[in-house]
């Protein structure tokens, strides 16, 4: 397949690293080094992914995953072709380019048959944020490549005054466009030539109701709506709100997942994007991360060497 990068996921619990039956950590750490030794005979990159399931949160075998990357760091010190990753890694699931093109994800559980010569959302979104200049270019780009799995990609356009909700399958694709200067999505499709594709429609409730508090929030005649003053410090209270419109309760924040309001189903990172103005806000610490502050830099902090601008505000408490 011409691939340059093996992710070799480590799973941690679920029958994986600390509790396989048969298995230890060392029976492990011998078939770990099996598949590293590969990759570097073959001039290929490798992924160490600590990857955490059970019980949610990503922190939990924090202890055990600085046992093991102490332990992989002194074994492969020095080779380039080992890569550490770690839960809440960075990836481009979402992102923003010097042109005003901003990108953000969330997997669907489409009933599909994955395309190997597919490319997966990070594939797709990179290639996006690396060579769209407008919005028609970004569309082209996930209309015209195979896609591996199902996705909802929710690309704006700052220059353009553009966005759209694209939901893809390998079967097909379909977006929404803005309906009141609104688009948004989370993990399951609502266009109609798609929903037959989503095998979790409906059963997921922490994607149904995350989506209706949004709607709550973003439509112009929401129970809680901030449409027609939306800024930077309206969208991090959007990222931090911790109330679920079906059982009616807010949550408090230490509440990691499976709460069903936006900030409590597991959020790993936290992002605002205002790519209209040059500015992109990041939530700066650890769990719970919404809560945390959130630090604004400017495009030309980000893309231009050197340049002074900063972000103002400069940090949304």
């Amino acid at each position: 397949w011409g691939a340059d990068v093996v992710r070799l996921t480590v799973y941690v619990y679920e029958g994986g690293y600390l509790d396989h039956a048969k298995w230890s950590p060392q029976d492990f750490d011998v078939k770990i080094d099996q598949i590293v030794q590969s990759c570097i005979r073959h001039g290929i990159y490798c992924i160490l992914d600590w990857h955490v399931h059970h019980p949610g949160d990503p922190a939990f075998y924090l202890d055990d995953a600085k046992v093991f990357f102490n332990k992989m760091a002194k074994r492969y010190a020095g080779i380039p072709n080992v890569i550490y990753g770690f839960p809440g890694a960075v990836s481009p699931y979402q992102g923003v380019n010097a042109e005003g093109i901003a990108v953000a994800t969330n997997q669907v559980q489409a009933a599909s048959t994955p395309l190997r010569d597919g490319r997966d959302t990070t594939q797709n979104s990179f290639m996006i944020l690396q060579t769209a200049h407008t919005m028609d270019e970004a569309l082209g780009l996930l209309e015209t490549v195979g896609r591996s799995a199902g996705e909802n990609y929710v690309i704006s356009s700052g220059s353009e005054g553009l966005g759209v909700a694209l939901e893809t399958a390998p079967e097909g694709l379909s977006f929404r466009e803005l309906t009141d200067g609104v688009v948004y999505a989370t993990n399951h499709f609502v266009q109609p030539d798609m929903v037959e594709l989503d095998t979790a429609h409906g059963a997921a409730a922490g994607t149904q109701t995350r989506f209706d508090r949004l709607g709550q929030l973003l439509e112009p005649d929401g129970m809680d709506s901030l449409h027609g003053g939306l800024d930077e410090t309206g969208g991090a209270q959007i990222l931090r709100d911790r109330y679920n419109p079906l059982t009616g309760e807010t949550l408090p924040p230490e509440h990691f997942n499976d709460g069903g309001s936006l900030a409590n189903e597991g959020a790993l990172q936290s992002m605002v994007f205002v790519p209209g103005e040059g500015r992109i806000y990041i939530a700066d610490g650890g769990i719970p991360v919404p809560q945390n502050p959130v630090v604004g830099f400017t495009f030309e902090e980000l893309f231009v060497d050197g340049d002074g601008t900063t972000a103002e505000p400069a940090v949304i408490e």
